[in-house]
């Protein structure tokens, strides 16, 4: 039987340093490209805008569950 991959990642980052291959979960690949951001203020922005994509995926998560619990029509 063939092995099932779900929200895995293979990348291979290079950035001015060094190359790095990561292959796992797509949480570690995100940890593992992040660290090879070069600057505080790389880091930074990468964060702000990994921080903004949360909210917004806990909103629509959030719309979604309400309209679960509205009751169902006649």
């Amino acid at each position: 039987m063939a092995q099932k991959y779900t929200n895995r990642a293979k990348v291979i980052a290079w950035n001015k340093d060094m190359r790095m291959d990561i292959t796992g979960s797509l949480p570690s690949a995100a940890i593992g490209i992040f660290t090879l951001i070069n600057t505080t203020e790389g880091k930074e922005k990468a964060l702000e805008q990994m921080q903004h994509h949360l909210e917004k995926c806990k909103e629509r998560e959030a719309s979604n569950a309400d309209m679960q619990t509205l009751p169902k029509g006649d």
